[in-house]
C-alpha cells in the first residue's frame, strides 16, 4: 500500500479547513476559489492539482464526515439517524458549515438522497405482496426526508440544548408517524 505524500495531505487540509472557515463567515454559493486559495495560502495550479473545482473539494476533501454516514445507511440496518446525529455532534464545526445555513444546497441534497434512500428500501421491505411502491408514497418519503434534513440543520445551526439521542428519537417519530 503506497501512503500518501505528507505535503499533500497538508495541502489538502489548508483548502478543506479554508473551505470550512469561509463557509462559515460567507457562506458556501458566495465562495470562490480565489477566496479558498487566499485563505488557505496557497497557489491556483495547486489548487488545481487536486481538485476541479470548489465542490469537489467540498465532497472530497473531507470524506470521512459523509463517508461514515453512506456505509451506515448502506448497511440496511434502517434508517442511521443516530449514526447521523452522533456525527453531528462530534464534528460539530463541519457539520454547521456544511448542513448549517451558511451551507451550499448541494450537501442538504446528498443528505436528504441519502437519507430518501434508506426511507424507500425500508419502505420497500415492508410492501405487502402484491402492494407497490405508489405516488403518494414517494411523495411522502420526499417530504419526510426533507423534513430531517432541515431539522438536522436546524439542530446545529441554533446549536439546540437536545442531544442526538432525543434528535434520532424526534426523527424517528416523524417516520413513523408519516410513512407508517
Amino acid at each position: 500500500m503506497r501512503k500518501t505524500d505528507r505535503r499533500i495531505e497538508r495541502t489538502k487540509k489548508l483548502l478543506w479547513d479554508a473551505l470550512v472557515k469561509l463557509i462559515l463567515e460567507k457562506g458556501y454559493e458566495s465562495l470562490t476559489i480565489q477566496d479558498i486559495i487566499d485563505e488557505a495560502n496557497i497557489g491556483r495550479s495547486t489548487f488545481y492539482a487536486h481538485y476541479e473545482n470548489k465542490g469537489q473539494l467540498l465532497f472530497n476533501g473531507q470524506p470521512h464526515f459523509f463517508e461514515k454516514i453512506r456505509k451506515g445507511v448502506e448497511q440496511g440496518d434502517g434508517l442511521a439517524l443516530r449514526l447521523i446525529f452522533d456525527h453531528a455532534r462530534d464534528n460539530r464545526y463541519v457539520a454547521k458549515a456544511l448542513l448549517g445555513i451558511n451551507g451550499g444546497q448541494m450537501v442538504k441534497d446528498h443528505m436528504k438522497s441519502l437519507i430518501k434512500y434508506q426511507l424507500q428500501a425500508d419502505n420497500k421491505k415492508e410492501e405487502k405482496p402484491g402492494e407497490s411502491y405508489t405516488a403518494k408514497k414517494e411523495l411522502l418519503v420526499e417530504a419526510t426526508a426533507s423534513a430531517i434534513v432541515s431539522i438536522i440543520s436546524l439542530w446545529i445551526e441554533k446549536e439546540m440544548d437536545l442531544d442526538s439521542g432525543e434528535m434520532t428519537e424526534l426523527c424517528e417519530n416523524l417516520v413513523e408517524c408519516i410513512l407508517k
